[in-house]
């Protein structure tokens, strides 16, 4: 729970930061004064993200050992999206975490280190998107929800067995985020993801559900 309290401060400090404003719109006329033609066009989007992949669930638990976490991790990718002028879109978008693999709690006695080594998560999906097309000043910022699925990879060291293996199963994803126009065919990017997907434990022969949560931000860069 502190883990989701963080990220959903940490999102809104950023969206006070990047709301659009009057004096920014006037520093910005071209971006203001775009007729409706321009706006609802259809646009291909590039993105290239920077961030942090916290997971809010155990990837392993035993009530009679311990359980293990895969640590808070920056995060890195690209995205490519497709927007028709209707406002909904296609997108494909590649991640990878180089996290950790840990003991938890850390205080547990048992005869292992509190690290156990790289847990590196990769994930890769396909997402249906809409895109708000706001007016005025507001139009510098483009909010979307996204919904889609694909499949995500676990990679564990071997130190970690049998607690917790290598595993690749299919992921669910949603979320929401919004461009910020700061240049013709540039903009800032904010995103925020949840991905939940099955987790085998092969050491007592159950799955579990393992969530997920990613706060991203991008360069992004239009073209029609």
């Amino acid at each position: 729970m502190n883990r989701l309290v963080r990220s959903a401060t940490f999102l809104w400090v950023w969206v006070g930061l990047t709301a659009p404003s009057p004096a920014l719109a006037q520093d910005f006329p071209e971006l203001e004064e775009r007729d409706e033609r321009e706006r609802t066009r259809s646009v291909g989007v590039v993105t290239g993200y920077f961030g942090v992949m916290a997971p809010l669930a155990n990837l392993t638990e035993d009530p009679e050992s311990f359980s293990t976490d895969v640590s808070i991790s920056i995060a890195f990718g690209g995205e490519f999206d497709y927007f028709f002028k209707s406002g909904f879109g296609v997108g494909v978008t590649g991640l990878y975490a180089p996290a950790k693999l840990t003991i938890s709690p850390e205080d547990v006695p048992v005869a292992a280190p509190p690290d156990l080594g790289n847990a590196k998560w990769t994930t890769l999906t396909a997402n249906l998107m809409y895109r708000v097309d706001l007016k005025g000043p507001a139009g510098m910022v483009e909010p979307y929800v996204l919904v889609g699925g694909g499949i995500r990879n676990l990679n564990v060291d071997p130190i970690a067995s049998p607690q917790a293996t290598d595993a690749t199963n299919g992921v669910f994803n949603f979320g929401l985020g919004a461009f910020t126009l700061v240049a013709e065919h540039w903009a800032i990017r904010l995103d925020l993801r949840g991905y939940i997907s099955p987790f085998n434990v092969e050491a007592t022969d159950n799955t579990r559900t393992q969530f997920d949560t990613t706060i991203l931000f991008g360069i992004s860069y239009g073209f029609p």
